[in-house]
């Protein structure tokens, strides 16, 4: 143990005051950690919602062309879709 002067104490008690402040700040450190890592959990979980959403909408619209195919090139479908393939095709060369 050190020897008794004037600037023994007030060495020891900057030091204790440091180390209750240290162990005083740590249970809210340890929470900000924890919402951090919450926070970030569900804006994970959100992006891969909407991916999720983005690539089930590109297979329906996949879908809804396959069917829209069969149907069209049905041989019941008649001048519904002559009219609908000549309107399209006018689109697509720009007339």
């Amino acid at each position: 143990m050190a020897l008794p002067t004037p600037i023994n104490d007030e060495v020891t008690d900057a030091v204790t005051q440091a180390n209750v402040q240290v162990i005083g700040s740590a249970p809210a450190q340890g929470l900000g950690s924890v919402y951090q890592v919450l926070a970030q959990s569900t804006s994970v979980l959100f992006e891969n919602a909407t991916a999720q959403q983005q690539n089930a909408r590109t297979i329906q619209d996949a879908i809804l062309g396959a069917a829209a195919s069969k149907i069209l090139s049905s041989p019941k479908s008649g001048k519904a879709t002559e009219s609908i393939l000549g309107a399209l095709a006018s689109v697509k060369h720009g007339e």
